[in-house]
């Protein structure tokens, strides 16, 4: 739930209305309360049914900016735990990466979401626009079983 800290406010809903409203929620999170909700598709008319099943934004009990969440003696990088890809590799941004830390492909860090364990992970790719894809170095990844993904092995590069 980090991720949810940084935010200022946020805007609630309630399970049954969201369900009553045709969509369908998956549970993503170690928290009770937070769950995913499936879109089956991104047009205007499903947005307009979805907008009305949350509350106005309001201040954010739990805010905490980034700077107070992230303590750079645990980790190197910042990752989400909801951000692991198909094949079980971490997505970060370089941008959560600590000072004088450069996260160039090939390179291994110690990663972590200041809620589990840290890890070693190498980044195995990086976009120019600051998205980096990492592999954990140990399996299993504290964050790819808590993310809810243990059924799925991180990806194997090819002999």
């Amino acid at each position: 739930m980090v991720a949810v800290r940084r935010r200022r406010t946020v805007r609630v809903a309630n399970c049954g209305e969201l369900r009553a409203a045709g969509f369908a929620l998956l549970d993503t999170t170690r928290h009770p309360l937070h769950f995913s909700i499936v879109l089956a598709d991104l047009t205007a008319a499903t947005f307009d049914r979805l907008r009305p099943c949350f509350s106005n934004p309001m201040p954010n009990p739990g805010y905490a900016p980034y700077d107070l969440l992230m303590d750079p003696s645990q980790y190197e990088i910042w990752v989400d735990d909801h951000n692991i890809d198909d094949d079980g590799n971490i997505v970060g941004l370089v941008r959560h990466a600590g000072r004088d830390v450069d996260p160039q492909v090939g390179k291994s860090f110690l990663v972590g979401d200041g809620e589990q364990e840290p890890f070693r992970a190498t980044v195995i790719e990086r976009t120019r626009d600051g998205l980096i894809t990492l592999r954990a170095d140990d399996e299993p990844s504290p964050l790819r079983t808590a993310g809810g993904r243990p059924d799925r092995p991180p990806a194997r590069s090819a002999p």
